[in-house]
């Protein structure tokens, strides 16, 4: 992992990193939205791989579903 994603210690600082870097640096920006959902899952202490996993799942998810409901407000309001 990239150190300047690895120093991103909560899901909170991740989010001004992406935006600071997805112009320039997509690679970075998905590593970091990456961290950002690995931390997310963290805080459920899952007890296996498995559970982890579904955990980070169900977050890459629900940020992707988040993104594109976004996206399409915006494309709705300027009648695209």
């Amino acid at each position: 992992m990239d150190e300047r994603v690895a120093r991103l210690k909560s899901p909170e600082e991740c989010e001004p990193f992406i935006v600071n870097v997805k112009d320039r640096l997509s690679e970075l920006a998905r590593l970091a939205r990456r961290r950002a959902v690995e931390l997310r899952a963290a805080t459920h202490e899952a007890t296996t791989d498995a559970e982890r996993e579904a955990v980070q799942a169900v977050y890459a998810y629900e940020k992707s579903s988040s993104t594109s409901t976004v996206r399409g407000s915006v494309r709705a309001a300027h009648g695209r």
